[in-house]
């Protein structure tokens, strides 16, 4: 092999070893931003993320322009795991059949964003990243609620805005915490709270 083949092809390694090494480094801070959400520390600072992640600070910010863009990631990660989920809302079978799997999707997906959903709650009011994300995450929660139960389009408007806040976040996290009752009474009250107002929907 020529000389200068073998010096490219080593210099071609050692730029790739700095690719992954890059992609690896970037990886741990999302990670330990996830990390310490989960744990409950929902507003943690790019010091405890790079504490946590084992790198000095300024890599952090070498790697996220701010702290909103790290959030945005972790969004996206958390979307990415639940698109599945979102994307086959239970929308054959009977009225029950429907209702229970739609109750059980709901209280899986929430069961797993809670902490994260209380995070960004707190981060999004001076975020219009992570309002824009609220935003389209409440029309995608509305748009599976209809694809579940199409019925709800001829419903009075009052009701259906109900619906929507029974059905959304806010409410399993008002069961979960202010009421301070397990996932499985939870997802029983969200189901049955749906039924009453789905089957008053249906009979106006």
């Amino acid at each position: 092999m020529p000389a200068r083949s073998r010096v490219r092809d080593v210099e071609d390694d050692v730029v790739d070893g700095r690719v992954q090494r890059s992609i690896r480094s970037r990886q741990r801070i999302l990670d330990a931003l996830v990390e310490l959400v989960e744990e409950g520390e929902l507003q943690p600072t790019g010091q405890q993320v790079a504490d946590r992640a084992g790198v000095g600070l300024r890599t952090v910010f070498r790697h996220f322009e701010d702290m909103e863009t790290l959030y945005s990631e972790l969004r996206e990660r958390i979307e990415r795991e639940l698109r599945p989920q979102i994307e086959n809302p239970p929308v054959a079978g009977s009225f029950d059949v429907r209702l229970r799997g739609f109750a059980r999707a709901r209280a899986k997906a929430f069961e797993r964003i809670t902490m994260f959903q209380r995070s960004e709650r707190i981060q999004r009011w001076h975020s219009p990243v992570l309002r824009d994300a609220h935003a389209s995450f409440l029309r995608e929660e509305k748009s599976q609620l209809l694809a579940s139960f199409p019925e709800l389009s001829d419903a009075p408007a009052e009701l259906r805005h109900a619906i929507e806040v029974v059905s959304g976040f806010e409410f399993w996290d008002l069961l979960r915490s202010d009421q301070g009752i397990g996932a499985a009474r939870a997802e029983d009250s969200l189901r049955e709270t749906l039924r009453t107002l789905l089957l008053a929907a249906d009979r106006r």
